[in-house]
């Protein structure tokens, strides 16, 4: 926002703003809470503002907000009075859950990768079976069928080869071997998550 006139214009004069630092009960004033409103924060344009619930009897309401940012989502409850015709806060207590940056930014980053792709035939018997950024391929043979790597483990349940072998049994029936061509954790992980959807998967009706 960056504008402390608006928190002037929203809050009642005596509202209370609390919260709870390191185990402790902290409380600012409208005013002291005005002040931080001078400037926008640095990411205020990656800010994404939801009215979660609202609940209004009379002149009471209660309202639940969320303000979610890349590295901290702020959780509102708000409590309002209809004032000489206008609603003002009279109270507001909050909670922050402060993330890992660097962990959201991977998490960000392998949902773009992991985008519905569908399944095709590359060449003979050859079929990509990945996502729109994750390879993953199915050779079929006679002796059997060969996958190659998975993905990451959040990709297990997305993997389209799943889908095949729902859609079509003779497809899914003797896979034989399993490839990770990437050592990386996410991806080592899900041959188990994989392997546990597979089984589910035979049982398919």
């Amino acid at each position: 926002m960056g504008k402390s006139e608006f928190i002037e214009q929203a809050f009642a004069p005596d509202a209370k703003i609390k919260f709870v630092d390191n185990g402790e009960l902290k409380e600012w004033t409208r005013d002291e809470f005005a002040k931080r409103f001078q400037q926008p924060a640095a990411d205020e344009y990656r800010g994404v503002r939801r009215v979660e619930r609202l609940d209004v009897t009379g002149t009471a309401a209660s309202a639940v907000l969320t303000l979610n940012y890349p590295q901290v989502q702020f959780t509102d409850h708000m409590s309002l009075l209809k004032i000489g015709g206008q609603w003002k806060i009279v109270g507001k207590v909050f909670s922050a859950d402060r993330r890992d940056a660097a962990q959201e930014t991977i998490k960000e980053t392998l949902r773009d990768w992991m985008l519905p792709f569908e399944p095709r035939r590359i060449v003979g018997n050859i079929y990509y079976v990945g996502s729109n950024l994750i390879s993953s391929f199915l050779i079929v043979t006679p002796a059997g069928r060969i996958l190659l790597d998975t993905g990451p483990v959040e990709m297990v349940h997305k993997n389209e080869f799943l889908h095949l072998v729902r859609s079509n049994q003779d497809m899914g029936k003797g896979l034989s071997f399993l490839l990770s061509l990437n050592t990386y954790r996410r991806w080592t992980n899900s041959i188990t998550a994989w392997l546990t959807s597979w089984a589910r998967s035979c049982w398919v009706q």
